[in-house]
């Protein structure tokens, strides 16, 4: 093999958009970094790098064709260049298109030159010029590979239909460390994916007959099954999971503990199956969907797995579960105990892999609904797979979450509050407070009491009972973390505060980041808009409450969002104004209760919330039956008064 890597309009005028157009998806930073990641590899590797760029001549108009409007770039326009970490070397080929495709005569015959069987392709916008490479490259008998995380688009539906349309012409999708390892072992992991993902969709469908013929004294049974050995084996579990993603033991023990917790309350939840209506001789029905994926990311691996399986289960499903290939050794503990618990195995299939595994689950003819915690580009690859077969969606797509400190509040157990929701699990959680808006004349109080809180918190290893603040589920995820903060420190009107700096004895861990206080006045910044997943507190100012809600509802997301205020009147504009799906006073933004509605709104969720009686919305799909009764019939009809009886799902 002799591969070739070729990025595509990495340039200004593509990634930095006007305020009132929409921004790429993933962010521009993010895929940046990881076009940085490989083109750095692939230099290392000797492999050759191909940088197409569009421009026109100089003095040159020429419309964009998606809107007809805004100029494409001209070579002498700040438009056209590439970031600075992507500027060609001297040895490296740069080619000018106009149109869509990179993959051009100079670039065909180039690549025939150094003898390129193979090629890599990153860049924007991944529904249109990438996609139109990738195309005319397997015309000419290439093979393709995309880079998955480093490329971007500004209609990220489009991207995802994109992605599934060049998968089915034999384009192949793999992330940048997948590609790397690749490129250095010839070690390549995605092509079993189909076979893996096909054997368990089957196994789960073929069962779903006989699981739905259950009565619900069995699946309670297996929940309580499932309840005792989870309670037998907390400690084994909990340790498990922070050797694995460095999630330190105490927050990893009450993960376990919040488990158990949950599970007793989805048995709580009965006799819900059929239910009357006003007319005697009609009954609505609620039917399991048959089999469900179930996609999980690392954070809480056990908690919010077990969150959708359990219930998934307990009306009438079978389960296909992807996780986050970060939490292997958890996630196949979770499965053997489930086995433990006497569960049977076509119950609950577990298929490992990256996110090409995941695309492929979602895909599954037999999958009959979806849910998943993820990203927003896993988002949109969700609802592109749902919207084909027009199956149900349910989605927790994370959350950019503010906390406002009005002027009445108490600024020491607000600072306490915020710091400990920002901070805690090291800031890895969707309900992390990752934004605190102070008005203007309280904001400087309340950073010195924020700083102060924050050094109170225990940084240290995973392993330690005290720790509040432990690692970073990876090296790699702390590099982006990084890179994120030292883009805002860059930025006018940006400043940074490390209250651990001094005193820290982690500096040998190379997944630790130190809990990060960002005052940022520019509610358009990278550190203000995405979220960063990661030790990271943002504090804004507000001239007013106007000001203070504007930032709150700032952002794209909405999941969590909480006052700090002892007046109800504020308290009452909060509750009416805030465009959240949780919202929380005088508490941080981050946690949630185990029975009751957890769902985002606006880029935050799709579809029905998790937990309590929402869980039937999704796991079940109402069936209005209707039987006529005669005259006679009805003198001797039971009554309704309490309805009839459960069905079995």
């Amino acid at each position: 093999m002799q591969a070739a890597l070729i990025l595509i309009d990495f340039q200004a005028g593509f990634l930095q958009r006007p305020a009132d157009q929409p921004v790429v998806e993933p962010s521009a930073s993010h895929v940046i970094d990881r076009a940085k990641a490989l083109l750095d590899t692939c230099r290392a590797a000797g492999v050759p790098i191909v940088h197409v760029r569009t421009a026109v001549p100089t003095g040159t108009q020429l419309a964009r064709l998606k809107s007809g409007t805004g100029d494409k770039p001209t070579l002498d326009s700040d438009a056209y260049l590439p970031p600075p970490t992507l500027v060609e070397h001297p040895n490296e080929t740069v080619l000018h298109k106009t149109g869509y495709t990179g993959f051009q005569a100079a670039c065909r015959d180039r690549l025939e030159s150094l003898g390129v069987d193979t090629v890599v392709l990153a860049g924007v916008y991944s529904h249109a010029c990438v996609r139109q490479t990738a195309l005319d490259a397997r015309l000419a008998g290439l093979q393709v590979w995309i880079a998955a995380d480093a490329v971007a688009s500004d209609e990220p539906m489009h991207a995802a239909v994109t992605r599934r349309h060049l998968e089915q012409r034999s384009v192949r999708y793999a992330s940048v460390a997948a590609l790397e390892k690749y490129l250095a072992t010839g070690e390549q992991s995605w092509d079993t994916a189909y076979g893996k993902v096909e054997a368990a969709v089957a196994t789960a469908a073929d069962f779903t007959t006989d699981w739905q013929a259950s009565p619900l004294a069995t699946r309670s049974d297996y929940l309580v099954a499932l309840e005792n050995t989870l309670h037998a084996n907390a400690s084994r579990v909990a340790d498990t999971v922070t050797r694995e993603i460095g999630k330190p033991i105490t927050y990893a023990s009450a993960e376990v503990q919040r488990t158990i917790e949950m599970l007793a309350a989805v048995r709580s939840y009965r006799g819900d199956l059929v239910q009357p209506t006003a007319a005697g001789n009609t009954v609505v029905k609620h039917r399991p969907l048959g089999t469900v994926a179930v996609v999980t990311p690392f954070n809480n691996p056990v908690y919010l797995p077990l969150g959708k399986i359990a219930p998934a289960i307990w009306y009438g499903n079978t389960v296909v579960w992807k996780p986050a290939p970060e939490t292997r050794a958890t996630s196949r503990l979770l499965r053997d105990l489930t086995q433990e618990a006497g569960w049977p195995a076509q119950l609950l299939t577990l298929v490992e892999g990256d996110a090409t595994t995941g695309q492929v689950l979602l895909d599954a003819d037999r999958i009959d609904g979806i849910t998943i915690t993820g990203s927003s580009a896993a988002g949109f690859a969700a609802q592109a797979a749902a919207a084909q077969r027009r199956i149900p969606l349910q989605a927790e797509l994370g959350g950019n979450n503010a906390a406002i400190v009005w002027t009445d509040a108490d600024l020491d157990g607000a600072a306490a509050a915020v710091v400990a929701g920002a901070f805690e699990l090291a800031g890895q959680r969707c309900t992390a407070n990752r934004r605190v808006i102070a008005e203007d004349s309280i904001a400087d109080e309340l950073l010195e009491r924020l700083v102060t809180a924050t050094r109170q918190l225990h940084c240290g290893t995973a392993s330690d009972p005290k720790t509040r603040v432990g690692p970073l589920a990876s090296a790699t995820r702390r590099e982006v973390v990084a890179s994120a903060v030292e883009r805002a420190c860059a930025a006018p009107g940006t400043a940074c505060v490390v209250p651990h700096e001094a005193n820290l004895n982690l500096k040998d861990d190379l997944a630790f980041y130190p809990p990060t206080i960002c005052c940022c006045d520019d509610p358009t910044q990278e550190i203000v808009q995405e979220e960063c997943f990661g030790p990271i507190l943002v504090v804004q100012r507000a001239r007013d409450w106007k000001h203070a809600i504007e930032l709150c509802n700032g952002v794209r997301q909405g999941l969590s969002a909480a006052i700090f205020t002892r007046s109800p009147r504020i308290t009452e504009r909060f509750l009416e104004e805030a465009r959240a799906g949780i919202l929380r006073v005088n508490q941080s933004t981050a946690d949630a209760e185990v029975d009751v509605a957890f769902g985002g709104w606006k880029a935050s969720g799709i579809g029905p919330p998790e937990h309590g009686p929402f869980d039937r919305d999704f796991f079940t799909r109402p069936q209005t039956i209707s039987t006529a009764i005669s005259p006679s019939d009805r003198a001797t009809s039971p009554t309704t008064d309490d309805g009839p009886a459960p069905s079995n799902g």
